[in-house]
């Protein structure tokens, strides 16, 4: 097998020489450690565990915006990814090259300085729903994926928040002064962390 060759060339400061990489995504801007993640609970749910329904999706961003619960959205990453693309890797590939996109249009990694979630959550879900009209006149389904990614990566990274199931938990006891309430908490998230094991059962 032969090494592909575009016989275009882009020169390094040490001399060094390699392919052009125009065109074929920006890998090294992604936030790999939530598509790690994604990884995760593909790996642990199942790829005939992971449907995907509109109204899911909706319904996931919904529990983001009201409660702040993440898997939901680990979910409709993994479910439109095998979905539209059929298979992860092909969906990040694509996902890489509205990176390349957008460091050239704004800067590499602008979209960390962001900060805000909403933005995120806003724009993913207009791009859902304009990739599910049909419209064609942007890369909606890619845009929408790529949108999922930041609004995770900021929360984890910005916000200090572990995406993970226990997270669906934590609101249902904020306020826990007391020995009672602590071990409920305590209780519950361990059934999450289990949960994350088997997480299709979150959605029946």
């Amino acid at each position: 097998m032969e090494i592909k060759d575009s016989g275009d060339r882009r020169t390094f400061a040490g001399g060094g020489v390699r392919d052009m990489a125009e065109g074929k995504g920006a890998c090294h801007l992604l936030p790999l450690d939530i598509v790690a993640n994604v990884y995760d609970y593909i790996e642990k749910t199942g790829k005939d565990n992971i449907p995907f329904s509109p109204a899911k999706i909706l319904r996931n961003l919904n529990e983001y915006i009201r409660h702040g619960k993440t898997l939901g959205i680990l979910d409709n990453i993994a479910a439109f990814a095998l979905w539209r693309y059929e298979n992860l890797e092909t969906a990040i590939l694509e996902v890489a090259i509205h990176y390349e996109m957008g460091a050239k249009k704004y800067a590499p990694r602008n979209w960390e300085r962001i900060g805000e979630t909403d933005t995120f959550v806003d724009s993913a879900t207009r791009h859902f729903l304009k990739f599910m009209r049909g419209d064609d006149d942007e890369p909606h389904d890619r845009a929408f994926l790529w949108n999922l990614l930041g609004l995770l990566w900021t929360v984890k990274t910005l916000h200090q928040k572990e995406v993970n199931a226990s997270d669906i938990f934590k609101d249902i006891f904020e306020d826990n002064n007391n020995d009672i309430q602590t071990g409920l908490f305590e209780i519950v998230q361990q059934n999450a962390n289990m949960a994350l094991q088997q997480p299709s059962k979150l959605y029946k």
